[in-house]
């Protein structure tokens, strides 16, 4: 009996940070930040709970493509 799954993915989850110097990845968003700088660290795990995909993306509100492309360019699993 399998208890964990196949190891396929199973989530990509973001977290939201301010960034207070100025970097390629940290942009504007006054939804998240007001008028400063954040950052989305987005991480991918399967669904035997490992970590199989990560990657650093401008703190904008349209996450939707960065979570597409960590998905299809994962790093293990």
């Amino acid at each position: 009996m399998q208890l964990w799954g196949e190891g396929l993915p199973a989530s990509v989850d973001g977290l939201r940070f301010q960034v207070p110097v100025r970097t390629i990845n940290a942009a504007p968003s006054p939804k998240y930040y007001g008028f400063k700088r954040g950052i989305t660290c987005l991480n991918a795990v399967n669904d035997q709970v490992a970590g199989i995909g990560q990657m650093v993306v401008p703190g904008t509100p349209r996450d939707s493509p960065h979570i597409l492309d960590a998905l299809l360019n994962l790093d293990g699993g």
